[in-house]
């Protein structure tokens, strides 16, 4: 995973482009205002959510059927050596009564056998799920172009990343950018108030605030704001996007 050196060489080359407002009071100008993105796969990550919950329930009545099981191996061989155990001190009549329990308790751990291994695979692919979901959830997708459709600065990608470094536009108070997902195009607008600041020594420094993000085919965006950034400040701000 290359997220950081994508998301640094990303940024580069939109600052190289975006252009900035002209202040003759400044010496420089500070780079642009950006934001992150995080794309969730929403149709799969409730796709795997509902197998997870019906292996959930085959693991749990599985592992109630070997609990049984077991419960019913571990009396049938009590009752075996208690039989052995007395036909050995000369008691008679119990030959009958010690076959059926041998035979019952074969019976018995060749089901516990079938129904642990059932439940240990029930497991494994509970483990498997859990990871996918977990990957899912942590926004690892393959975006493999961004355009801003204002200058039409395109970047393209082929690494998988859990998340997307962009800037923002500097000139207005919005961006517009075309993205491209697993072969899908999709549409993002972010919204937002720009700020400058000139410091002692004359560098400008550009911010956006109030960010607010919309799509006409993304399934649903949320702009997500830390609680020590309640502005929705440029920098700290997640987008996220979910398809």
């Amino acid at each position: 995973m290359r997220s950081v050196i994508y998301s640094f060489f990303v940024l580069l080359a939109f600052l190289s482009l975006w252009g900035c407002e002209e202040c003759e009071e400044c010496e420089r100008v500070a780079s642009a205002p950006f934001t992150n993105l995080v794309f969730i796969n929403n149709t799969l990550f409730e796709d795997v959510v509902e197998s997870i919950d019906l292996v959930e329930e085959e693991v749990d009545t599985l592992g109630a059927q070997v609990t049984l099981l077991e419960q019913e191996v571990t009396a049938l061989r009590e009752d075996s050596t208690r039989f052995s155990q007395s036909i050995s001190e000369g008691e008679t009549g119990l030959e009958d009564s010690l076959a059926l329990t041998i035979e019952a308790l074969t019976i018995a751990e060749v089901d516990l056998s079938e129904k642990a291994e059932q439940l240990s695979a029930e497991e494994a692919e509970l483990d498997s799920l859990s990871e996918i979901q977990t990957t899912i959830e942590s926004g690892a997708v393959v975006v493999s172009r961004i355009r801003n459709l204002r200058n039409g600065l395109e970047i393209t990608n082929s690494d998988t990343l859990t998340s997307y470094q962009v800037p923002l536009e500097v000139e207005v108070d919005e961006t517009n950018y075309e993205l491209e997902i697993e072969g899908t195009t999709y549409d993002l607008t972010i919204l937002y108030e720009r700020a400058q600041t000139l410091n002692v020594e004359r560098v400008l420094s550009i911010t956006a605030s109030s960010l607010f993000a919309t799509s006409s085919n993304f399934e649903e965006v949320d702009v997500l704001c830390p609680e020590t950034n309640p502005d929705c400040t440029s920098g700290e701000t997640i987008i996220g996007c979910f398809f």
